[in-house]
């Protein structure tokens, strides 16, 4: 016998009946063989009892045939060869007989060589480097991973796979938890930038060429302000500069405006360029949170920036020009007319000959402006500047347009009638198709009116609208006999879907006399 080969192991399929299996290797005694047997739907091997089968041939390079007592169940099995180190051979003088012994022997020890490198290579292998590693598994716990001990010397057991589960549950709850999280954090960012984006749309329905926004903070203070901005100020850190250009430079009307948009207690403080001034002075105050905008007027000297917009009210800015001897007559007169009534000195802006009045000098009741001294003789122009409350949240009459209605909530009403003829007269109604119509939107029925003007004898009438065909109606809408009074059906199906076909048809009219002139109205809203 010579070996040659490192078969050791033959796969055979189990089927509940066969006994016999053939094995192709070599054993040189029975405990040599091992059967280990996985059932279909089974997740390990079941290793059979070695007393239950029996192999008929030893020392047969090519196998033979292994006997097990009783069928295994249907599935896989596999048959391998396991040497055991258990033969001692003792040898005295040899002689010539005693090669096929030592023969035998050598084949014996090249099998168990074969057998220790297969062991070997699926074996598990700790690196030379790591020294003092402690081969030894713990104590088979089931469905218990294995770990590496804390000293990485060593495996011991780690968790179960039902905690492993519980552990990746609480994980993926928690990553859900953390996406939820962004997602109300990205909710609640959304509702304050709308909350902003709402105030300054308000702000921005007055009168204003501001169109570009800057968001600014203490940090970039102070900042040279530019026609056609808005600055919107954070001024948490600290109080915030803002220097105007130059009147001389940018020229009239340019508009700039600033919004303090928190409420702390630090100021955002606007100063003119050289010689120009804010509302007569070299500087303005936003104390609040509140927007000024303001306008640049080249007539005064100095040049000023007027405010045309203030605070976080919407109003319409109104100006009132008042001419020596048409408006007011100076040297004599002590108040002029406003043109719409005023609300309170704090929203005025008076100016005589461009030289503002301070607010402590004058009372306003109704449309009448008051100082407290006569209008001097040398005034030729008085400026009145305040603003027009608006109504916020009430659109005014007669001015909502069909474009600014959500489409959900526009009516849509379409009508049938039957026992009228072409030229619009009375006529008998019979049992028929009356209407044929193809929808164009998605709708849903919303009521049905119906009025009969002659009704029928002998026997109700009823009507039925269809939708492709389909009743609209669990319970069918009638006329009684000799009646006009309209007994309403009941809808069970409501929604219309564009490209319908919807039909209406009277189902029974009277014996006698069939009714006449009936108007059917759906009345429905676009979806």
């Amino acid at each position: 016998m010579t070996v040659n080969t490192e078969n050791y192991l033959s796969r055979v399929v189990t089927d509940s009946v066969q006994t016999s299996f053939t094995y192709g290797f070599l054993i040189t005694a029975q405990e040599d063989l091992v059967l280990l047997h996985t059932p279909t739907g089974a997740t390990s091997d079941i290793i059979l009892d070695p007393l239950t089968y029996n192999a008929d041939t030893l020392d047969a390079e090519l196998g033979g045939i292994c006997t097990i007592d009783s069928p295994p169940d249907t599935g896989t099995m596999v048959l391998v060869s396991v040497f055991a180190l258990r033969q001692t051979i003792a040898f005295g003088a040899l002689t010539t007989q005693d090669w096929p012994a030592i023969g035998r022997a050598m084949d014996l020890l090249t099998r168990i060589s074969q057998q220790l490198g297969r062991d070997i290579n699926r074996s598990m292998l700790v690196p030379l480097s790591v020294e003092n590693f402690r081969p030894e598994l713990s104590v088979p716990q089931p469905d218990t991973v294995l770990a590496y001990a804390p000293d990485g010397l060593g495996i011991v057991n780690g968790p179960s796979i039902a905690e492993i589960a519980t552990a990746q549950t609480h994980a993926a709850n928690a990553a859900t938890s953390k996406t939820n999280a962004g997602i109300s954090e990205g909710n609640a960012n959304a509702s304050e930038q709308n909350a902003l984006a709402s105030e300054q749309a308000a702000i921005d329905a007055v009168e204003s060429v501001i169109w570009q926004v800057e968001m600014v903070s203490f940090i970039d203070s102070p900042i040279a302000a530019l026609p056609g901005y808005q600055y919107v100020c954070d001024t948490s850190g600290g109080e915030i500069a803002i220097l105007y250009p130059a009147i001389s430079v940018v020229g009239e009307p340019a508009r700039i405006s600033v919004r303090k948009y928190t409420g702390d207690a630090n100021n955002v403080v606007i100063y003119g360029n050289g010689t120009d001034t804010l509302e007569g002075a070299a500087s303005y105050t936003i104390s609040t949170k509140s927007a000024v905008s303001c306008s640049s007027d080249a007539d005064p000297s100095p040049k000023n920036w007027s405010v045309v917009n203030m605070g976080g009210r919407l109003a319409n800015p109104v100006d009132d020009i008042f001419v020596d001897g048409v408006g007011f007559q100076a040297g004599v007169d002590n108040s002029v007319t406003a043109s719409r009534n005023l609300d309170t000195v704090a929203s005025l802006w008076v100016y005589f000959d461009g030289v503002k009045q301070a607010n402590d000098t004058i009372t306003v009741s109704g449309t009448t402006i008051t100082f407290d001294a006569t209008i001097p003789g040398t005034i030729a122009k008085i400026d009145v500047k305040y603003f027009e409350t608006v109504e916020i949240g009430k659109p005014s009459d007669n001015s909502v347009t069909i474009s600014t209605i959500a489409p959900n909530t526009l009516p849509y009403d379409i009508p049938f009638n039957a026992g009228i003829d072409v030229e619009g007269a009375a006529e008998d109604i019979a049992v028929q198709q009356y209407g044929y119509l193809l929808i164009a939107r998605d709708m849903t029925i919303s009521n049905i009116l119906a009025n009969l003007q002659v009704g029928p004898t002998g026997a109700g009438l009823t009507f039925d609208i269809k939708v492709d065909g389909v009743s609209i109606y669990s319970v069918i809408p009638s006329f009684a006999d000799g009646g006009v009074v309209y007994t309403p059906g009941t809808i069970s199906d409501a929604a219309i879907t564009v490209g319908s076909i919807l039909t209406f048809h009277i189902l029974t009219v009277g014996l006698t006399t069939p009714g006449q002139q009936l108007a059917v109205t759906i009345e429905g809203t676009l979806d």
